[in-house]
């Protein structure tokens, strides 16, 4: 086919390209990367792309013709045909400068093309400078000294600043062009180096502006279900606030950058490490405590592993000790910097080894605060997952050339992963990452827990384990975006299996809270009350319902919600929150948010005891925020529109007015 009666070239004139006429695989693809190149060069000063439609209408303007016959004899010249039909070259034109960063570390930098500052530095968080040369290289190739009068970098930057007029003027889009893209949803202008015009009633307007902004929360999340009467679609994509930029940067400027960490006392490390041996690793055995505390005392432990268990030690340290001990002004201070130190370690690549990267993410998932972009809680927890994935932990590695301290380890970290995936699906409606049909690691066996682990880690590990799998049924046969026949069956099927796996555990992870008092006996009776509200939870409407007129299914969902809410009241009769992990405040939460669409009852003794549940809620919520602040994380994801905070905020002046609550740990 004849190409230059579809597509043409100039340095010096615009390009117009018909996106349906391009046949041709190759040239298609060999015609965009040259595109990138005349952009990244500044050769282009404007690019216009068409939907075809408009594009054949258009094809009989004096602009046109123009167009079509730019391919001239300059841009032959500049332009080498190369065997593709109209002069184009796929050959990779390079940047004409870079800044100091990228040219100190040999890598390809794209400051030329888009401005300071690059996509290296600016992913680094470092400072991005060109290099002040006193040579510069014209634009026909000699080298000629630099303007004196103007400010450094700024021809480099624009090259409209060193161009003639006349030649400006030709390497401008006519008035008239601009009516290409007028009225197509599917248009948009590229005006100068890097820098996307959309059209104000373009549709891809509002997947510049949005689309970033854009979370899923699925069906299992019960502020789905809260707000399931106002809309007809069962998934969740929510277009979040985040915050203002200006707070975004702040929080970037807490991240430190190289030099400016804060000495932390050896006394303040200690009790930090302490803090995390007792109350996070006991639940989530993601390292090998005897090697990790033999390292720290020799002071061979990796950077990243260190920052990120002070991280976890200041998360569930009471705040007395770290102000006492460390100088900071709060243990959310001391959080921050912790986090930023190994999240700075990450973006530099400092630890090679990745299990020890799968560690570290793994645990800064836990930072539910703000996000300076994209790399939320979230992100921490599924970039483990696929970085773990990728090392071949979702495997047997009996005949991996590893020792068997290595073997076992590996082990653990699968089934944590999987266990917290689990978690995040069916408390978030996350979509599960980890599919059982990839997996053959075998299950976990006492003879694995022989590494430093408590003795009860090991039965509570193995019973979580378990417990995950059955959270992979509940999650699949009650909120599978794909309809099933069978799912009052199955409904039935994983219900006979929770009551197995609660009868099947172990004595001393039987929770009774006069007999056998433990946390981790509680954290298993949370877990199943919570995953029998989600098996059994009904419609809103029938939630609604006055309870002589619920069925047996919505009778069980009541009944596990309350259940949960005499937890909380254990919780704080006999327990230390920062004893106890993140999604412990999670499972009450969604306790609270299904019970709280019933109306009070004007029953005197129902009555009391729904008040009393709702300030075991309240009370319970505010202890485990003031350890984790996860409820703006929650308030973010899920918004204002249930009217559910409203009611949360009303409830908690209220037990506060009534109740001596200090909230410290």
């Amino acid at each position: 086919m004849d190409t230059q009666n579809f597509f043409s070239v100039d340095a010096d004139s615009s390009m117009t390209i018909g996106l349906g006429d391009l046949e041709d695989d190759d040239l298609f693809f060999s015609s965009f990367a040259s595109l990138e190149n005349i952009a990244a060069a500044g050769a282009a000063d404007s690019i216009i792309v068409t939907s075809t439609t408009e594009r054949s209408n258009s094809t009989n303007s004096p602009e046109f013709q123009t167009l079509r016959n730019g391919a001239s004899g300059s841009s032959a010249m500049a332009y080498p045909s190369a065997g593709i039909p109209g002069g184009v070259s796929t050959k990779k034109k390079r940047s004409s400068i870079a800044c100091k960063a990228c040219h100190d570390k040999r890598i390809r930098c794209d400051a030329a093309a888009r401005g300071l500052p690059c996509a290296n530095c600016r992913f680094r968080n470092v400072d991005c400078v060109f290099i002040d040369s006193k040579r510069s290289r014209g634009r026909r190739g000699r080298v000629e000294e630099p303007n004196e009068n103007a400010a450094p970098n700024q021809a480099r930057l624009n090259p409209s600043a060193t161009m003639p007029s006349t030649q400006l003027a030709n390497n401008s889009v006519p008035q008239e062009s601009s009516a290409l893209s007028e009225g197509d949803p599917l248009a948009f202008q590229w005006t100068g180096l890097g820098q996307v015009q959309v059209p104000e009633n373009s549709l891809l307007q509002n997947i510049v502006r949005d689309g970033g902004r854009i979370v899923f929360v699925g069906e299992p999340s019960l502020f789905s279900w809260l707000d399931s009467d106002r809309t007809d679609c069962k998934h969740g994509h929510r277009t979040i606030d985040e915050s203002p930029p200006e707070e975004r940067d702040a929080v970037t400027a807490r991240i430190p950058t190289r030099g400016g960490e804060r000495q932390v006392s050896a006394e303040l490390e200690q009790e930090l490490l302490k803090s995390f041996c007792h109350n996070f690793y006991p639940l989530y055995p993601i390292v090998n405590k005897n090697d990790l505390v033999e390292t720290w005392k020799l002071g061979t432990i990796s950077p990243l592993l260190k920052q990120s268990v002070l991280f976890i030690g200041a998360l569930h340290c009471q705040e007395k000790v770290i102000t006492n001990a460390g100088g900071f002004s709060s243990k959310h201070d001391a959080m921050e910097m912790f986090y930023g130190n190994a999240r700075r370690l990450c973006d530099n690549d400092s630890e090679l080894d990745r299990v020890r990267i799968v560690q570290s993410m793994f645990m800064l998932q836990f930072r539910f605060g703000p996000a300076a972009g994209h790399r939320d809680c979230f992100w921490w927890a599924s970039t483990a997952t696929n970085l773990a994935q990728m090392v071949g932990m979702h495997r047997r590695a009996k005949n991996a050339a590893l020792k068997p301290e290595e073997r076992r380890l590996w082990k653990k970290i699968w089934w944590v992963l999987y266990i917290r995936d689990r978690q995040l699906a069916a408390g978030i409606g996350k979509p599960m990452m980890i599919d059982d049909r990839d997996c053959d690691v075998e299950e976990l066996m006492l003879d694995d827990f022989v590494d430093g682990e408590p003795p009860e880690t090991s039965n509570f590990t193995i019973s979580m384990a378990r417990f995950a799998k059955i959270i992979t049924e509940v999650v699949r046969c009650k909120f599978s975006p794909s309809e099933s026949s069978s799912h009052v069956k199955a409904e039935v099927r994983v219900h006979l299996e929770l009551q197995g796996w609660l009868a099947r555990l172990d004595s001393s992870m039987q929770y009774d809270n006069v007999s056998n008092r433990n946390r981790f006996g509680l954290l298993l009776s949370m877990v199943y009350h919570w995953i029998m509200l989600l098996l059994h939870r009904p419609s809103l409407d029938s939630a609604k319902r006055p309870p002589e007129r619920r069925d047996f299914s919505t009778q069980l969902a009541f009944h596990a919600a309350n259940a949960i809410s005499d937890l909380a009241g254990d919780i704080l009769r006999y327990f230390r929150v920062n004893e106890l992990p993140i999604y412990g405040e999670m499972i009450i939460l969604s306790a609270m948010v299904f019970s709280s669409v019933t109306d009070p009852s004007s029953h005197p003794e129902e009555k009391r005891l729904a008040c009393q549940r709702n300030e075991n809620y309240i009370l319970a919520l505010l202890k485990f925020d003031r350890v984790f602040f996860a409820i703006s994380k929650y308030k973010l994801l899920f918004g204002e529109e249930t009217g559910f905070w409203a009611k949360l905020t009303e409830s908690r002046k209220s037990v506060e007015s009534e109740t001596d609550f200090s909230g410290s740990e």
